[in-house]
């Protein structure tokens, strides 16, 4: 009887082992699952970002460059034209304001003229 109990509790052991080692593998499966569908995951998401992604320019073509077309029937010897300028050039600017010296004798003078005194 003993030995049966034994025998009995070993076999229950070594199917608890068993599942258990059943359970590592399955978890472990389950882990190398989940990293090949989030990779795969990730791969699509890329191609979609790629996808949106602005199309490049293509590449310019020889013969396309922008050229310069030289202004015709100008001499490099002669001055550029001056500017158009508004109003009268050649006129003399106004004098400068006067001094306060100036200023304080014209109204004296004024002042005197009209008959006041100082």
């Amino acid at each position: 009887m003993v030995i049966l109990k034994i025998q009995k509790h070993a076999i229950v052991l070594v199917i608890q082992q068993v599942q258990c080692n059943e359970n590592k593998i399955m978890r472990n499966i389950n882990e190398v699952l989940r990293e090949k569908l989030n990779a795969l995951k990730d791969k699509k998401r890329m191609q979609e970002l790629a996808g949106n992604q602005p199309q490049k320019s293509p590449d310019k073509k020889p013969g396309h460059e922008p050229v310069t077309i030289p202004r015709p029937h100008v001499d490099p010897n002669t001055k550029p034209r001056r500017k158009h300028v508004i109003g009268n050039p050649d006129v003399d600017p106004k004098p400068k304001a006067e001094g306060a010296k100036d200023v304080a004798n014209k109204i004296a003078k004024r002042f005197q003229d009209e008959g006041g005194k100082l």
